[in-house]
């Protein structure tokens, strides 16, 4: 990443959170809750289109109906190109096969330890921003990939009435959760998700 493309300062569109993700190159969010994940993960994508999306499963992991919803909110259009990772030996492949210069998220990358280096090597051989979503008990079945190739690692809590968002590793900020309500993260968008989390 020697050569990287200027990094977009808004990445989640929440203030609390990008001031100190603005600068970071590789970021992981985890949770044991996947509709918190999903609520970030969906935003995380519109805010920062035009992107690259790299889901590995099947099916699911992208809901049309959350993209249209922050579409709303962010009053913005969505440009995504998307792949599929069935195999954990195409999870390395498929990222090398997107632009090295045009922001990445991937969802759902954990589970297949023996291909952890060329995933590695995958990630760290781009010039552009990465971002990973992994819905995971760290403390029970996560790896501790995102912890040594993540610069910045943040876990997402699930409270009644919005998100915690707690910082597990960061080169600039110590071990802290930022709490952010539920109508901020949906900018006050009166919708059905607001019942979400409540």
């Amino acid at each position: 990443m020697d050569s990287m493309k200027t990094l977009n300062a808004y990445i989640t569109g929440l203030k609390e959170l990008d001031e100190y993700l603005k600068n970071e190159e590789i970021i992981e969010f985890y949770s044991i809750s996947r509709k918190a994940l999903d609520l970030l993960y969906h935003r995380t994508i519109v805010m920062l289109s035009p992107l690259n999306l790299l889901i590995v499963k099947t099916y699911g992991g992208l809901n049309p109906a959350y993209l249209n919803t922050f579409k709303r909110i962010l009053k913005t259009e969505v440009d995504i190109g998307i792949r599929r990772a069935f195999k954990a030996e195409e999870i390395a492949e498929s990222i090398k096969a997107f632009e090295e210069d045009k922001d990445l998220i991937i969802y759902n990358p954990y589970g297949f330890r023996k291909f952890y280096a060329k995933l590695i090597g995958a990630i760290k051989a781009r010039r552009a921003r990465t971002i990973i979503f992994s819905s995971m008990n760290r403390k029970k079945e996560g790896s501790m990939l995102g912890l040594h190739i993540a610069h910045t690692v943040i876990e997402i809590k699930e409270y009644k009435r919005g998100l915690g968002f707690k910082f597990i590793k960061s080169p600039i900020i110590d071990e802290i959760e930022i709490k952010i309500p539920l109508n901020l993260i949906l900018n006050n968008y009166k919708i059905e998700l607001t019942n979400w989390l409540i």
